[in-house]
């Protein structure tokens, strides 16, 4: 067994007002291959990284915001209508980095303008289609 025991992120699940719109959004900026993953009446797609991990995008329903009822029933999909406060996606690098902020412009998704963390990360902060602040992070080559 090696010293660190995670690898990294598994999954981060989103409620969406619209799971349609959400996902066409991160298809567009990110180039994110989308897998319908519904399950009975609860609707979900995974958007897949080529490591494996992926963002889950579930409908909020009827909610007035985007955290739904809970639904945690055995064998259903999970959704506790909890907050997310953000989540930081990983660029391949700056260039990438680059690329993900043009993007982002022209979905109108962000300024463009690009966050340096003291040399350590370069991070461009975006806005989904359900108002969630998130952000893009590359780190320099060194």
């Amino acid at each position: 067994m090696s010293d660190h025991l995670l690898s990294g992120i598994n999954h981060v699940a989103l409620a969406a007002s619209d799971v349609d719109v959400t996902v066409a959004f991160y298809c567009d900026a990110f180039g994110l291959e989308a897998t319908d993953f519904s399950v009975g009446d609860d609707r979900s797609v995974l958007l897949l990284f080529p490591n494996g991990s992926f963002v889950q995008v579930l409908d909020a329903g009827s909610a007035p915001t985007v955290s739904a009822p809970v639904r945690a029933e055995p064998g259903n999909l999970i959704h506790e209508g909890a907050p997310l406060d953000h989540f930081s996606l990983f660029a391949v690098d700056t260039d990438a980095l680059d690329a993900i902020r043009d993007r982002l412009v022209a979905l109108e998704a962000t300024d463009g303008v690009i966050i340096d963390t003291a040399g350590v990360a370069r991070t461009v902060r975006f806005t989904d289609p359900d108002g969630r602040l998130l952000e893009v992070t590359a780190y320099p080559k060194r």
